[in-house]
């Protein structure tokens, strides 16, 4: 249906002007950050690398001048939440976003359904909307039978009905002065049965929305990334009384929370502990990793986020995370000394009891090899 609507390559800059204001589909730009092969998935990839490419989109129109609203549809967190490494992504960008100077242009509805979506587009008229309808890649997603291109089109076919061009996001190149994109023209189009035809496509769920716009979850107490996971690890033992963690779970957290100590110490200039060939990690540490991440992911759409006094950027790291397991699980010393203060006491809080060898020659602060 869409390929029935006008569709040229050309220069968008014109559509910055002063009074303009475009809308980025966040759920889609999200979606498309993950496709980038630059992107390591060892354990659920790293919060940087996927944090960084959104600020930097967005920052290259903010330098153009261009103002924008951030579209965030809260059906797609059920869909995105079939998949672990998907669901996780998602809320780690919005708290991103939601803590950083982006989070004014943050904008909540469940689904185009909406009646305040359609409201909000006739009070607004945007000179556009950028999105894609790519599916996610199988890279990012092992759930092969996850496709959200179908919502991702009723978004389009929407916005096109109402009159509003579509520019697709993964057409977008900017150069020093000029945008250009794929732009797709609007036209009258009768919309019939329509509620029916996206209903089908969307759960239309209330609930979502409402803890988005009114989260629960006060974090004015927590003062780190690493005090954040320490209230996530304690819910996650709360979540399982029946089927309880494998033996290898507080491994697991214990390499979490170094993780975030030497991310918080080092930010992106970080070392690696070197990674061990044909580590035997089995089952346990999938089914641990998802309760982990799970646990997460539902913390942080519970949050609060005009409470939170850190930033989301390197919330997680999932290689350097898999490092410290291997390593703790080996029982080699990994735990660098001079922050040996600070783990105890984020063990402590995390009620864990797993003891972690100290490393004497801290090579977790080695200097980057040239």
């Amino acid at each position: 249906m869409i390929s029935q609507f006008e569709c040229v390559y050309r220069n968008i800059i014109s559509e910055f002007a002063d009074v303009e204001i475009f809308l980025i589909s966040l759920d889609s730009l999200i979606v498309e950050c993950l496709a980038h092969s630059y992107h390591d998935w060892t354990l659920a990839g790293q919060s940087i690398v996927l944090t960084k490419q959104i600020d930097r989109f967005l920052q290259q129109f903010v330098n153009f001048g261009g103002k924008f609203k951030l579209v965030v549809f809260t059906d797609f967190a059920s869909m995105f939440a079939r998949d672990t490494t998907l669901g996780f992504a998602r809320a780690t960008a919005i708290a991103h976003i939601s803590t950083g100077p982006f989070a004014k242009d943050l904008v909540y509805f469940s689904s185009p359904v909406d009646p305040n979506w359609a409201q909000f587009l006739h009070d607004l008229t945007p000179s556009f909307l950028m999105i894609s309808t790519d599916n996610v890649t199988t890279e990012a997603c092992a759930q092969e039978d996850l496709d959200i291109t179908p919502q991702l089109e009723t978004i389009v076919l929407d916005a096109l009905s109402q009159a509003i061009p579509v520019v697709l996001l993964t057409s977008v190149v900017v150069n020093f002065s000029s945008v250009f994109g794929y732009y797709i023209n609007p036209r009258l189009c009768v919309k019939y049965n329509w509620e029916s035809f996206a209903a089908a496509h969307w759960e239309c769920n209330s609930l979502l929305l409402k803890m988005s716009k009114s989260p629960t979850e006060d974090a004015s107490s927590v003062k780190s990334v690493a005090d954040l996971w320490t209230r996530i690890i304690l819910a996650a033992k709360k979540r399982c009384p029946r089927d309880s963690p494998s033996e290898h779970f507080e491994s697991l957290c214990c390499a979490v929370i170094l993780s975030t100590l030497i991310a918080s110490k080092r930010g992106p200039s970080r070392v690696y502990p070197p990674e061990k060939k044909g580590a035997k990690r089995g089952l346990d540490v999938i089914k641990d990793r998802r309760l982990l991440l799970t646990t997460a992911t539902m913390f942080l759409e519970k949050l609060n986020f005009a409470t939170v006094k850190f930033s989301f950027a390197d919330f997680w790291d999932g290689r350097m995370v898999i490092g410290c397991f291997d390593s703790i699980c080996a029982k080699e010393p990994i735990l660098p000394y001079r922050i040996q203060e600070d783990f105890a006491r984020l063990h402590n809080a995390a009620a864990l009891t797993k003891p972690i060898p100290t490393d004497t020659a801290e090579k977790l602060f080695d200097p980057i090899p040239e």
